[in-house]
């Protein structure tokens, strides 16, 4: 995926989605759990589209580049940045901020289920939520039932599905002399197979 994020496309139709949302609800904080080297998180605070930044990533070398990424862009004092997520850390967090001004992405590859599946999901109801779904990876059936149970009883719940991406849109010497279909490889994912987003919102 290292090509898309390069030319900007990675995940194309969640950073258009999170602009738009922000733009209709006028939210401040951002908190991306599993924000890896901050490919998100960066932009949308260098771009002002949200005030503050709390970042949680287990990886150390993933926050080695985060951490050096927001000193090149002179945003350091906008970010939190953590290891490992747990809510009592996220309660923590939430007590500086409201949380109906917030926006939460979670993208950690199938640690979602642990997480949400059995929490009294009470204290972050009011807030707006992003979740890549990685069920493929998960079979403790339980789990995954438990999971979409709570979060659809503690928000309404919408799926964001993956767009395409046109390679013909891109201008610059170095791409309009390759063969499609290196073009077409440049923006692939690496996906495993074809995979949703899910959209909380309150009720």
């Amino acid at each position: 995926d290292f090509a898309s994020k390069l030319l900007g496309l990675y995940e194309q139709q969640i950073q258009n989605f999170i602009v738009d949302i922000q733009n209709k609800k006028k939210l401040k904080n951002f908190i991306n759990i599993g924000c890896g080297d901050g490919y998100h998180a960066l932009g949308l605070i260098k771009n002002n589209f949200f005030d503050t930044a709390i970042c949680y990533e287990i990886s150390p070398e993933a926050r080695d580049i985060l951490k050096i990424n927001l000193k090149e862009n002179n945003i350091e004092k906008n970010f939190i940045v953590h290891k490992a997520a747990s809510f009592e850390k996220i309660k923590d967090d939430l007590k500086k901020i409201k949380i109906e001004e917030t926006l939460f992405l979670i993208d950690i590859e199938g640690n979602e289920f642990e997480l949400l599946a059995n929490e009294d999901l009470n204290f972050i109801n009011q807030g707006y939520l992003i979740i890549e779904d990685h069920n493929f990876l998960i079979n403790d059936n339980e789990l995954k039932k438990n999971f979409y149970s709570n979060i659809k009883n503690n928000f309404h719940f919408e799926l964001i599905h993956n767009g395409s991406r046109n390679p013909f849109e891109i201008d610059n010497d170095f791409f309009n002399n390759l063969n499609d279909d290196s073009r077409f490889l440049l923006l692939g994912e690496g996906r495993p197979k074809k995979m949703s987003w899910i959209f909380l919102s309150p009720k």
